[in-house]
């Protein structure tokens, strides 16, 4: 079992652009018992390679593709929006539970409707995104 949450921490690191992880409260040891997760995507502290804050790229990339066709930095914005919300979340719950559920546990999706046994947080510091 200590291979599994050994091999589970390297992905999260490593699928997240090696982003640390950190436990808040209790141990790894509690994990094996979780069958459940629910995880919470946190875009707070986000920052753009290249570009500085979330906010500069979006004003910037908005700016570019409104002078080329109008309405079209809107719709950009609001696919980005979409994409964090639904997107990445899916993306990740559906890579992580290839590998989760062979152990007897899983991550929700929108759809479950149980109960949670524990929660998983990413909390993305910095991403690389590309406009249009």
């Amino acid at each position: 079992m200590k291979t599994i949450i050994i091999l589970l921490s390297m992905l999260i690191s490593h699928s997240m652009f090696s982003q640390k992880v950190e436990i808040i409260s209790g141990s790894t040891r509690a994990i094996k018992n979780i069958k459940v997760f629910e995880l919470e995507m946190d875009f707070s502290e986000m920052s753009i390679k290249a570009k500085g804050s979330e906010e500069d790229l979006k004003d910037e990339v908005i700016a570019k593709l409104e002078r080329e066709s109008e309405g079209e930095g809107q719709d950009w914005l609001e696919d980005g929006e979409k994409n964090k919300n639904k997107k990445y979340p899916s993306k990740f719950i559906r890579i992580y539970n290839k590998y989760l559920l062979k152990q007897g546990q899983m991550i929700a999706t929108r759809s479950y409707e149980g109960e949670f046994d524990g929660k998983i947080v990413v909390a993305t510091e910095n991403i690389g995104l590309g406009s249009k």
